[in-house]
């Protein structure tokens, strides 16, 4: 009998346990799907193929695309290093310089991070191609400038905002009080910048290094357009999915390009945990109201001033050229006015465009609450193996667009689980493709948001679902806006793994976007390009206005203002 009601009992805590974290379960049941099981699929299609198992695919490229390996990883490292140099400088200027250019810096910056891909490719094309306007028509040179170094000209342009952005936040939480200090025991600016600055801001750098390594050596779409004769893994693999349909191959090679980003993750996580408490103490002790400006010497000011100003200059002839393009004809190296290119395009039934603005909108809301959610129950909640499902989440991070793509062809290709050809595996790619980002964004958010105020709710009786929505979603509005504009952002910007979703009729403005380019209609492409530019601002400046007013009534409310 003891045993009995003993039994009963554990069972009746076991499913009041289920009950207070039936969300997380879900969360976690989610991310286990629709991250773990595509990279399970993608391996184990890659060794096992017509029914038994086999590393042919693996032995092939060990012998035949070691150039391929060796030039993507050439670009990458060239292009993330000439990146993080320049977005260095550029960060030094906006945060410790009296420069008169930061406001419009950070506009230029964050149109940048929405642009679609293959506009700084598009607008290459349009400037030094073989008929560009520069080379062609205003030097009149006939060079060819594809290869190698255009595409890491191209990669470092894209790569440059971002990790820009990167730096900038790591620098501005520079406790000020250090400058403060190191100015009084007499160090002079450029060492403090040398020795004080650069060293704190180095989980900064290495964020910027990292995303852009990764970034580089996933994008198959630039190295198509300007490589020339110069081949990558990630273009390879493309090909050999829409070329000849080589499942297992290019599974293979998606695989061996995770090697290296997981190597530079795990050196990148290894530095970042040897210096978490020294960068949570800089955070903590950040006053707003120090000075922070440093007097560099002339020379090198004079050089940061430079190279910040040819990188708004660049910026700016790229989206000028881009505007400009919708209207220029570039017919037999003659360069005139016309309105052609709008004839081609059929408004009326432009559905890729509207359905890229629906996933994009479905992918950020739904995408902000699991990331947030995903982020409250690792950070606060006491569930068995949390921290494995921390890092099966981070996996998107380090994982190329092309690798994700495949992944969800492979693991929803059978029921019960068939989701080829439909929409939803689209705006699922998207949505957990954004996970780590929304779900760190949160992270952050938590580690100010005192615990004290969680048990205090549940002591006045709030279950667990009350607690969430009416203190914790609140609060963590912050991490809300910022991840549904990141996710946003690039589900209407990306391709990498959309091009291998989506079906024949239900393309997205970027696959279309890609096609104009790749056919050389340049004219197409550029009108493309300012309409997916010009919607993602407004729908972001207009959601930012629309959440920041709602969350500050919530805010209101938890707090009984």
């Amino acid at each position: 009998m003891g045993n009995s009601l003993l039994r009963a009992s554990k069972l009746d805590v076991l499913i009041s346990k289920i009950k207070e974290n039936i969300v997380f379960i879900i969360i976690y049941a989610l991310i286990l799907l629709f991250i773990l099981w595509p990279i399970i699929a993608v391996v184990f299609n890659s060794i096992y193929v017509d029914g038994r198992f086999t590393l042919e695919a693996y032995s092939n490229l060990t012998f035949k695309s070691t150039k391929l390996l060796y030039n993507s990883f050439i670009v990458a490292f060239s292009s993330a290093s000439i990146a993080l140099i320049i977005s260095t400088i550029i960060a030094i200027y906006v945060t410790f310089t009296k420069g008169h250019l930061k406001k419009f810096i950070m506009i230029v910056l964050l149109v940048s991070m929405i642009s679609p891909p293959y506009v700084d490719s598009l607008s290459f094309i349009i400037l030094f191609g073989k008929r560009g306007l520069i080379t062609y028509k205003l030097l009149g040179l006939n060079i060819n400038p594809y290869g190698f170094w255009g595409i890491v000209v191209m990669e470092t342009l894209a790569n440059i905002p971002r990790a820009t952005l990167f730096i900038i936040m790591a620098m501005k939480s520079i406790d000020k009080n250090i400058i403060h200090a190191s100015r009084d025991l007499g160090s002079d600016e450029l060492s403090m910048l040398r020795s004080i600055i650069l060293p704190i801001s180095k989980h900064g750098l290495l964020s910027a290094f990292f995303i852009s390594f990764v970034t580089s050596l996933s994008d198959f779409g630039t190295p198509l357009v300007i490589g020339g004769g110069f081949n990558v893994f990630a273009t390879e693999a493309y090909l050999n999915i829409t070329g000849v349909s080589d499942i297992p191959l290019a599974s293979a090679m998606s695989i061996y390009l995770v090697i290296p980003s997981l190597i530079f993750f795990i050196l990148y996580r290894k530095e970042m945990t040897r210096d978490q408490v020294y960068s949570y103490q800089i955070a903590d002790l950040q006053q707003q109201d120090v000075e922070n400006y440093i007097d560099l010497p002339k020379a090198i000011n004079f050089i940061i001033k430079l190279i910040t100003c040819m990188f708004l200059l660049i910026v700016v002839v790229k989206y000028t050229t881009i505007l400009l393009g919708s209207f220029l004809s570039f017919t037999g190296g003659d360069v005139s006015f016309t309105l052609k290119h709008f004839e081609k395009i059929d408004f009326a039934k432009l559905s890729s465009f509207k359905r890229s603005i629906q996933y994009s909108l479905i992918s950020g809301i739904v995408g902000s609450i699991i990331g947030i959610l995903l982020s409250y129950g690792i950070n606060r909640n006491k569930i068995f193996g949390k921290n494995f499902i921390d890092f099966v989440a981070t996996l998107p991070y380090m994982m190329p667009g092309t690798l994700f793509g495949i992944s969800y062809i492979l693991a929803f290709k059978n029921p019960p689980l068939l989701l080829i050809g439909t929409s939803s595996i689209v705006i699922l790619n998207c949505i957990f493709k954004q996970i780590p980002i929304s779900s760190k964004a949160g992270a952050q958010v938590l580690k100010k948001i005192n615990p004290e105020i969680e048990n205090a709710a549940k002591d006045c009786g709030a279950s667990n679902f009350h607690l969430l929505k009416d203190v914790i979603l609140p609060l963590l509005s912050p991490a809300f806006l910022t991840s549904f504009i990141n996710i946003f952002s690039s589900t209407m910007v990306t391709i990498g793994a959309l091009i291998f979703l989506v079906s024949p009729g239900k393309e997205v403005a970027t696959v279309q976007l890609f096609s104009a380019i790749k056919e050389g209609n340049l004219g197409v492409g550029s009108i493309l390009a300012n309409m997916i530019i010009f919607t993602t601002i407004i729908v972001n400046l207009s959601m930012s206005a629309l959440l920041k007013g709602k969350f500050r009534r919530g805010e209101s409310d938890v707090y009984g203002d």
